[in-house]
């Protein structure tokens, strides 16, 4: 049985227009987050985020640490389907990092997430 945080290793590459010499919000989140998707300039901006502000970083596990909490207390009062606007880059972790999908099928596999975002780079389900 396969661990429903692990990326689908079936998925179709995707071919973005993608611009690897400018920073990307998600991406450098995901880094902050300490994920995968990012580039050396996404990093590079992380890195300048840490330090000028050296909570920065944190603040986002603590933002990903609270969206998990609601998504699991929204299951847990028998909430089911879920939309998740500006969903960003997914990372594939467990609910300390993870995004609504991934949390949400990791604890409760029978729902579902409408996720959207602007960014070439956001989340696909």
């Amino acid at each position: 049985m396969t661990d429903p945080a692990d990326p689908p290793r079936n998925a179709p590459a995707m071919v973005l227009d993608v611009d690897e010499t400018v920073p990307n919000a998600a991406r450098v989140y995901d880094y902050l987050l300490g994920g995968y998707h990012n580039f050396a300039v996404d990093r590079e901006l992380g890195e300048k985020m840490i330090a000028g502000i050296p909570l920065v970083q944190q603040g986002a596990l603590n933002n990903r640490a609270w969206l998990n909490r609601v998504v699991l207390d929204s299951l847990n009062g028998g909430i089911r389907q879920f939309l998740d606007i500006g969903s960003g880059v997914r990372p594939w972790a467990t609910c300390t990092t993870s995004s609504v999908t991934t949390c949400r099928r990791v604890n409760r596999p029978p729902s579902c997430t409408s996720t959207t975002n602007r960014s070439p780079h956001g989340a696909r389900t």
